[in-house]
């Protein structure tokens, strides 16, 4: 059967088609592919790339335009760029975090590194995923998006500001607020729950992205309690 499915599917290739299970339309990256493409998305900053995951998950679902990727963690990064070497619109950053200044900051490492943030970790995180638990501290440079924003020049482009940074979004946004009118989009991850020390609630959250002119698009289930079927955090998605 699997042999059958990769021969459709370099069959399909031929003619610029993909292979799409009706279950894929009620992926969050199928249905942030379609409104990229209503909205004319044709760059996007992915802060929080960790190996590159998301970038691969829009292209898989048929987004070709550009994709910068942001990623802290030095091993992770690594995997970010091999991942990402034979893509020529998707360019890595070099390694630094996106925060509210320009500084050194450490980085708490989790064991699943995917949990990894400047915040401490709270006890119904790990209680929820022990895998998450913090393992070493990384110190790294700390940029703002409104210098890296001018440095790469994009205002003539139609961008999207994805922030995944494990309770850290507050920050991100503060230093993105001389550049944020430029983005026509963003996708944030916010806690339901209180996972990060310090951390701004999704209500806050809410509240200040909508501030800056922006609307709710969707909201999608992420990290839950697997034994009670509790939602811990959600991708909010706006657009002007």
């Amino acid at each position: 059967m699997e042999l059958i499915k990769k021969i459709i599917i370099i069959f399909l290739k031929f003619f610029n088609l993909k292979l799409i299970k009706i279950v894929d339309q009620f992926d969050n990256s199928y249905r942030l592919a379609l409104a990229f493409k209503e909205k004319k998305i044709d760059c996007i900053f992915d802060i929080g790339a960790n190996e590159g995951q998301f970038a691969k998950e829009i292209r898989f679902y048929g987004y070709k335009n550009e994709i910068i990727s942001f990623e802290p963690l030095e091993l992770e990064f690594q995997k970010l760029k091999s991942n990402s070497k034979n893509d020529k619109h998707w360019s890595v950053y070099r390694r630094c975090a996106v925060g509210n200044n320009n500084s050194e900051i450490a980085i708490n490492v989790s064991k699943n590194s995917v949990s990894s943030s400047v915040l401490k970790m709270n006890k119904e995180h790990y209680d929820v995923s022990p895998e998450s638990k913090y393992i070493e501290k990384q110190i790294v440079k700390q940029k703002k998006i409104d210098d890296i924003f001018k440095e790469l020049n994009k205002i003539e482009k139609n961008c999207f500001l994805k922030i995944d940074v494990q309770g850290y979004e507050e920050q991100v946004l503060e230093g993105a607020k001389n550049v944020i009118s430029e983005f026509k989009g963003l996708l944030v991850e916010v806690s339901l729950a209180d996972l990060y020390e310090g951390q701004s609630t999704w209500i806050e959250m809410i509240n200040k992205i909508q501030s800056l002119g922006f609307k709710i698009w969707s909201i999608d289930r992420g990290f839950t309690n697997k034994k009670n079927g509790k939602t811990l955090q959600v991708d909010l998605v706006f657009f002007r």
